[in-house]
């Protein structure tokens, strides 16, 4: 059809033959330029139908029929939308059955075209859209498109065909689906989109000779029965050997599911430059019967992306199902392979077995768990985020290893060979993991060849081998040579061991040594701190041997402790466990090691908080000063209703049973009480009964005397409880008295270490207490009187933690548990007032006081069942002195200073003041 306008007609009418035109009932106009030798016939659809053979020519947004060699009035017709004509197909629009099935569907034949299907559906043999023009499809709202076993070829032809299956709308019987299909300068581009949105078929080809792309997207799905190209040249005859396709599977239920082989870049193993790019994305799932072959034909490239593609910003990742992923590239390196992780996720798990020659990038911020039978030949490069093994031999013995600043490469309690490794992030044998703690850290990675790094960050692991009954650690084995600086860290997961690591070999270097390998912060394991020594080349036993080699001790020799600046604090308790920057304090490795283990300060930190916890509360019957009985001027009875108040500040100094870790700390105490109830038989005698609570806090600081770390400890808490006195006299208060309390004691307790994490644990219990004592008077004058009391008195002391494990995984555990103190003392004081006092009803009575004070128990703290204990409290001298006021009849104050001295440095210094108020 030549040299015609299209015209609309002026209203509708019936179909009438006309020189030159062909005259629909739709009311429009069609230019014929033969169409003598045709039978028309009139559908009542508007539609025209021919019959010998008539072919279907959409000219128009309404359906015309020109008269052609083909009809559509049968499945052997062709139905040709082009001459940028726009096409709807719904079930209001163009309801035909000519539209229902015919032979081939061709949209932008030559000149553009486009086609709606819109909720309906119509089969065809074929499908040829953007065939040396534009051509566009789109299926909408569940439209149903079925091809009877023919091809759909998108882009032919320096065409560009686009197709769009969105809503729920389905495409089926393909027998191959071509996106971009001969001609370099052509595009096919294909988007199925939205839930239920399905095309299946039997064979996919993105991008043969030319430029294919297939979007798979928001729970959409592609199905095909055989295997799919991504980039492919197929046979031709010119010498176009250029292919370039990208497949893209993204959000959650998104599915491209092949039976057979996914190949990327080419087809045979021939020179080519074929480009085949997958990427699955944000929960989508590629899935292959087979395998995933990356790079084909020799100088192709094939690249699977998970997450997004190299450069872009991270997306989370997708799921790759298949059992085997091949990496084509050559021996010469001719092709580009890559197999990208880019992704946000930190549970992305690739089971497939990866071989061939190619290269692995990690370089999203997530983490990816191998966990197949990897034995590619390459370069492993992580440039961010974590690449984590799950299973042995998840990393390949043949790959070399690139390891980043922001990038981990994570053993994760497998053992792995490698043939390189350079590493400037961090290698990790596997986080803490209860269930799997030795398994952690007993792993080894072995390295063939061989290990740079710059000032990478080596993390060792260290547990209890309960069968063997010996501490393990990691171990890093270097075959070939080292060089660089490597951090290294030690964290214990949770062992529980008497053993140690002392002499444990943790780097292993078959070649020439010449990497360093600095301790970064503290290594620390259970109650111990170690140091990183080189063995040394030496006849002397007390020095570890080879020094090709690296080893933890606890039994060295530190240099001169560091000058700290005494106005900052020891550490920040928000730093993290491991700080990069932190210095180690250096090692002389000349000298002989020391024969005792390098013991943790915390341990001190622990035992300040156990010792506070039970003595903080205690109290003696004249810390709260008795009660006396008086008479009220106004009413003239008898009254001794009291309220009192006590305040208390103390230092103590101690060492642990070790000699090693120097302890220190301040407390402060308040107390509040009365009496609730008093009664007498014979206003002589007089029993209390009364209540009190209580606030206190502690603040300790441990230094050890070999390593010189140093550890904060501090506990603050409450306690509520009763108390009761008997007085023989309570007047004179001579003669004998009995006085008993009980308490519940209630703490929050912390342990700061010198570059560890800050750890947090409560305590509580019951402290209880009773007491006697005789007042004897020895001499009296007109205002003064002389005393001695002899005291006798047990408390039960039994404030104690429930087990705590660190962030390090160090248990600790509190021992020493109930112990009973005894005090054995005398008194000394006077009794009077001065002459300018007289009739004032005003009283002092200072004093004097020596006790001995004996524990049962010392207060015992276990780290992994190495215990040590408060050294020197068993035993103590005390001696205190003071006055006690009475000021008038309705004031008391009293206070008094004391010093306690034990063995080994024990010392305790206390000050005390209270106010008692009678009414």
């Amino acid at each position: 059809m030549k040299n015609f306008q299209l015209m609309p007609a002026k209203r509708p009418g019936r179909l009438a033959i006309i020189p030159g035109l062909l005259l629909a009932s739709t009311g429009l106009l069609v230019p014929v330029d033969a169409i003598a030798e045709e039978r028309l016939c009139e559908r009542e659809s508007a539609a025209l139908c021919t019959e010998n053979k008539s072919k279907t020519t959409l000219q128009a947004s309404r359906i015309l029929l020109a008269a052609q060699p083909y009809t559509p009035a049968n499945a052997t017709s062709d139905a040709i939308i082009n001459n940028n004509a726009s096409v709807l197909l719904s079930n209001t629009e163009n309801t035909d059955d000519v539209w229902n099935t015919f032979r081939g569907l061709i949209v932008g034949k030559d000149s553009a075209g486009a086609l709606v299907i819109d909720g309906r559906q119509i089969s065809s043999l074929t499908g040829s859209i953007g065939r040396g023009s534009a051509g566009i499809v789109t299926l909408t709202n569940g439209a149903i498109w079925i091809l009877r076993g023919g091809d759909l070829v998108l882009g032919t032809n320096s065409g560009s065909g686009r197709l769009l299956v969105e809503l729920g709308s389905q495409i089926s019987g393909i027998n191959e689906l071509r996106i971009g299909e001969f001609y370099a300068s052509a595009y096919g581009s294909v988007m199925i989109d939205g839930t239920g949105s399905t095309v299946k078929t039997n064979w996919v080809v993105v991008g043969d000779q030319d430029t294919g792309k297939l979007d798979i997207l928001n729970g959409g799905q592609v199905v095909a029965t055989e295997h799919m190209n991504i980039g492919y040249v197929g046979k031709t005859d010119r010498n176009n050997l250029f292919g370039n396709g990208a497949v893209r599977v993204d959000g959650e239920d998104s599915l491209l599911d092949v039976a057979k082989p996914i190949l990327l870049g080419g087809y045979g193993t021939g020179n080519n430059d074929a480009r085949g790019v997958l990427t699955v994305s944000n929960g989508g799932t590629v899935k292959s019967g087979k395998y995933l072959w990356l790079g084909v034909g020799k100088g192709s490239t094939g690249i699977v992306n998970v997450g997004s593609e190299e450069g872009d910003v991270a997306q989370r990742a997708g799921v790759i199902n298949v059992p085997w992923i091949y990496l084509g590239d050559t021996a010469d390196n001719t092709s580009t392979v890559q197999l990208n992780f880019n992704h946000n996720s930190d549970d992305f798990s690739l089971a497939a077995d990866i071989t061939g020659r190619g290269q692995v990038n990690h370089n999203g911020p997530g983490t990816t768990l191998l966990s197949g039978n990897n034995a590619y030949t390459g370069i492993t490069s992580l440039r961010n985020g974590t690449l984590r093994a799950g299973s042995t031999d998840a990393f390949s013995r043949n790959s070399d290893f690139t390891v980043d600043e922001t990038a981990t490469v994570d053993l994760n309690g497998f053992s792995q060979t490698i043939r390189s490794l350079s590493l400037d992030g961090m290698l990790s044998f596997g986080q803490p993991g209860t269930d799997e703690a030795l398994k952690r850290s007993n792993s080894i990675l072995t390295v063939s060849g061989n290990y740079s790094s710059n000032n990478g960050l080596l993390i060792l692991n260290t547990t209890e081998d309960a069968v063997q009954q010996k501490a393990v650690v990691n171990q890093l084995h270097v075959m070939g040579n080292t060089s660089g600086t490597t951090r290294v860290a030690l964290q214990a997961l949770g062992s529980q061991t008497v053993s140690n690591l002392n002499g444990a070999r943790v780097v292993w270097v078959d070649g020439e040594s010449g990497g360093e390998f600095v301790a970064v912060g503290r290594l620390t394991a259970g109650a111990y701190d170690y140091a990183l020594l080189r063995g040394n080349n030496t006849d002397d036993s007390a020095l570890i041997p080879d020094s090709n080699h690296w080893y933890l001790t606890n039994t060295w020799t530190p240099s001169e402790e560091p000058i700290r600046d005494p106005e900052e604090p020891i550490r920040d308790p928000e730093e993290p466990a491991i700080d990069p920057d932190t210095p180690v304090l250096p090692v002389q490795q000349e000298e002989p090691a020391s024969h005792d283990s390098v013991l943790r300060p915390e341990l001190g930190a622990y035992l300040a908080n156990k010792s506070a916890g039970n003595t903080l509360f205690t109290t003696r019957l004249h810390d709260r000063l008795g009660e006396s009985h008086y008479i009220d001027p106004i009413t003239g009875e008898s009254d001794v209703t009291s309220m009192w108040l006590r305040n208390v500040g103390g230092h103590t100094r101690f060492r642990d049973s070790s000699g090693q870790l120097k302890t220190q700390s301040n407390r402060y105490v308040l107390q509040i009480g009365g009496d609730v109830a008093q009664w007498s038989s014979d206003e002589v005698e007089r029993w209390h009964l009364g209540v009190m609570f209580g606030y206190a806090n502690s603040q300790s600081n441990t230094r050890s005397d070999v390593s010189h770390y140093r550890a904060d400890g501090s506990i603050s808490g409450y306690s509520a409880g009763l108390y009761a006195t008997w007085y023989a006299n309570n007047v004179e208060k001579s003669g004998g008295y009995l006085d008993s309390w009980m308490l519940y004691n209630w703490f929050d307790n912390t342990v700061r270490g010198e570059q560890l994490a800050t750890e947090k644990y409560r305590s509580r219990g019951v402290t209880a207490s009773l007491e006697a004592g005789y007042a004897f008077k020895l001499k009296e004058t007109a205002r003064l009187s002389y005393w001695l009391q002899p005291q006798v008195q047990l408390t039960w002391m039994d404030v104690s933690s429930d087990d705590h494990q660190e962030a390090n995984g160090t248990v600790i555990r509190d021992k020493g548990k109930g112990n009973l103190q005894s005090r054995l003392g005398v008194k000394a004081y006077l009794r009077g007032y001065n002459q300018r006092d007289e009739g004032k009803d005003r009283l002092f009575q200072p004093f004097i006081e020596t006790n001995w004070l004996h524990n049962s128990r010392n207060y015992s703290i276990s780290m992994n069942e190495i215990q040590g204990d408060v050294d020197g409290a068993k035993n103590i001298a005390e001696l205190r002195a003071g006055v006690e006021a009475k000021v008038n009849t309705r004031l008391h104050l009293w206070g008094n200073v004391g010093q306690q001295i034990g063995d080994s440095g024990y010392s305790d210094s206390q000050a005390m003041f209270g106010v008692k108020v009678l009414f």
